[in-house]
């Protein structure tokens, strides 16, 4: 589940529209994720 947000997330910004209300700099980058599952517990993902 991590992987696929973390791949949807990557995409979502490289296609970022232009929109001047919320401006994405180009060298914004997702690193990793975290994900809580539970209060003790959570997965993460990076590459």
């Amino acid at each position: 589940m991590a992987r696929v947000i973390l791949q949807e997330i990557r995409t979502a910004l490289a296609t970022a529209p232009g929109d001047p209300a919320y401006p994405i700099g180009p060298a914004v980058r997702l690193e990793r994720i975290r994900l809580t599952e539970t209060a003790t517990s959570w997965a993460e993902y990076w590459e």
